[in-house]
């Protein structure tokens, strides 16, 4: 059974996201700085920024880019939007407050088994008809904000991570870098858009003390075509669906454009 859609008023959306969007803490920061993958020195695109070379960044990076969907976007952001699910951003720098879920770990917020999801989003979900080699599902997430249904894969011990969601069809689209490239594809006989790369966040500086207390900047979001993140948005007319992978294609079990096109065609 379908719930009711009611679009909430402009005073409604600010209220919510004043509340699930705080600015974070030292706390936030010093738990970033310690997390392997800022622990290890990769190459990257500008100094002090890691790019999301293995799965294990996905935690904080992906929920970023989750969270910079734009559910009701302005006058000018639809305007400058040339493709169906995506939203060019005017620039390939944003800051953005962090939804506390964001830096909880996968396995507190992917807690939900798919029938516990369904009964949330009171619809049914479309599952891969066989999952690829290597990849389980960890868990299912029910978004509120955006009434979304998301499933969270993994493979090689989290080293590659896939999440599908699924949602009623409506004005929600992924933000990108202004330069990013968007590919018309098809899923099946429905029409899609491929995107490769995705917004990184910047490792941030450790500090102590007084000066800790007194630095709680927003995070700035870049954006780098050329890190591990590709994703992938269709619609059958009904639902609006999205598989957003992560992983380095040296990994074993890792699946490319083709691969994932191939997945999301034959959900049912």
């Amino acid at each position: 059974m379908k719930k009711d859609r009611k679009t909430p008023t402009e005073d409604e959306i600010g209220a919510l996201l004043s509340r699930i969007q705080p600015r974070p803490g030292p706390g936030f920061h010093q738990r970033m700085a310690n997390q392997p993958w800022n622990r290890q020195k990769r190459a990257s695109l500008w100094t002090g920024f890691t790019p999301l070379r293995a799965a294990g960044t996905l935690g904080l990076v992906v929920l970023l880019v989750l969270g910079v969907s734009i559910l009701f976007p302005s006058a000018d952001t639809l305007a400058q939007r040339l493709s169906q699910f995506f939203a060019p951003s005017p620039s390939p720098q944003i800051r953005l407050a962090i939804d506390p879920r964001a830096t909880s770990h996968p396995e507190e917020r992917f807690n939900l088994s798919v029938s516990e999801a369904e009964a949330q989003a009171e619809f049914d979900l479309q599952l891969p008809e066989s999952l690829p080699v290597g990849f389980a599902l960890t868990g299912a997430f029910y978004d509120e904000l955006r009434q979304a249904v998301i499933l969270n894969y993994t493979a090689n011990d989290a080293k590659l991570v896939m999440r599908l969601s699924q949602q009623y069809l409506g004005p929600d689209y992924q933000s990108i870098g202004p330069e990013a490239v968007i590919e018309s594809v098809k899923v099946g006989t429905f029409a899609g858009e491929y995107v490769a790369g995705g917004w990184m966040i910047p490792v941030p500086e450790v500090k102590s003390g007084a000066e800790a207390e007194a630095s709680t900047p927003t995070p700035q979001l870049v954006w780098d075509a050329a890190v591990n993140l590709q994703t992938l948005r269709w619609s059958d007319g009904e639902y609006l669906y999205e598989i957003i992978f992560a992983g380095s294609a040296q990994q074993p079990a890792y699946l490319d454009k083709e691969a994932l096109i191939a997945l999301a065609a034959g959900l049912h």
